[in-house]
């Protein structure tokens, strides 16, 4: 009895290792290219916004398609399971590692970002997804309706249930941020949506709700762009600017009341009109000049998201390699790896230079 007692505890190690395994590693979960869809979702997170791991990953996502949901629907559910934070914790232990168990940080942001180049395709996880909209769990609500709202008008069959998200979302700040969410899925699934038409327009001071509004009427934006030439609610304006991003028409219009948000002192404004510009990638004539500026600024977040809006221009902003190569040398750290980010998605060739010349 005593030799037994004293194995228990390996066997049970052994046993719970199993379980862990079997958790990530088993049969059913799709395979692209020798590689599991968590592990593909995984290493384009830790690469940090590299340009050429988010193409193979999305490669990998499109030729899974349908295939993918279920691990997709699963991340969704299982994000806080404490199941997957302890193999979250073994996969980053060096002991460990012949488990091959992948690491499950920021799997809740890759799987939105999956949903959103599946789209339409990813029609078939709806009835899923819908179930999970508890507002009592925020976390899983938050995921699941943003994956819906990437599904678009495919989405219809969920609406009832993302209604009475939006219903039922609890005050206070989590509350907000639940029904903001929701109103911009709803927005994405859009004129099909009119069943939210009564609960949004009850709603006061939300500029996401006077959105989804719009695009669920198909009303024109041109007024709700306007607003944006006032400056002096910054909250409103911070929220309005980012939304018009997602709008997709009448750039023409929004990038210079962007560009002129820049032309204040506040910092914030700053900052989410990078973030829109580098989200419309539009009339790079305009918002580069106006944007390298900001690879300078005293301000940190400021100088990091100047360069994730430069990025997503493309070659297109190739005026700004100068500046972007001497953030390389940036004091803080996590401009350095924007700054690379950005040059392999302007100019690549800069970047291998830059490295090539080191000692």
């Amino acid at each position: 009895m005593v030799k037994l007692r004293s194995f228990l505890p390996g066997i049970f190690t052994a046993a719970l290792l199993a379980g862990f395994a079997w958790l990530v590693l088993r049969p059913h979960e799709p395979v692209y290219q020798g590689k599991t869809l968590i592990v593909w979702l995984q290493e384009t997170y830790e690469a940090g916004g590299d340009t050429k791991a988010e193409e193979r990953a999305e490669e990998a996502i499109r030729a899974l398609g349908a295939e993918a949901l279920p691990v997709l629907v699963e991340g969704v559910r299982g994000q806080s399971s404490v199941f997957r934070a302890i193999v979250n914790d073994l996969g980053r232990d060096k002991s460990m590692h012949f488990l091959h168990l992948p690491p499950q940080d920021g799997l809740r942001q890759k799987v939105v970002w999956a949903f959103n180049i599946l789209g339409a395709r990813a029609k078939p996880a709806v009835p899923e997804l819908a179930r999970l909209l508890d507002p009592k769990d925020h976390d899983v609500a938050v995921t699941a309706v943003k994956c819906l709202g990437n599904i678009g008008p495919e989405a219809r069959d969920a609406v009832r249930e993302m209604v009475r998200l939006y219903e039922l979302a609890p005050k206070g700040q989590r509350g907000e941020e639940l029904r903001y969410w929701t109103a911009l899925a709803l927005a994405d699934v859009g004129p099909v949506a009119q069943l939210a038409i009564p609960v949004l327009s009850a709603t006061t001071n939300s500029p996401a709700a006077e959105f989804a509004l719009i695009k669920i009427r198909g009303d024109s934006f041109l007024p709700y762009i306007e607003s944006l030439k006032d400056t002096s609610n910054e909250a409103r304006w911070n929220q309005r600017a980012m939304l018009v991003s997602r709008i997709g028409t009448n750039t023409e219009v929004v990038v210079p009341l962007l560009v002129a948000g820049l032309q204040t002192t506040n910092k914030s404004l700053h900052a989410t009109a990078l973030r829109a510009l580098g989200q419309i990638h539009s009339q790079p004539e305009i918002c580069i000049p106006a944007m390298i500026p900001f690879l300078k600024s005293t301000n940190v977040f400021v100088r990091r998201t100047s360069l994730e809006g430069l990025r997503s221009f493309g070659m297109a902003a190739r005026p700004a390699v100068p500046e972007i190569l001497g953030c390389l040398k940036d004091a803080d750290y996590s401009v350095q790896l924007q700054a690379a980010n950005a040059l392999r998605a302007i100019e690549p060739q800069a970047l291998a230079k830059k490295e090539g010349a080191k000692p």
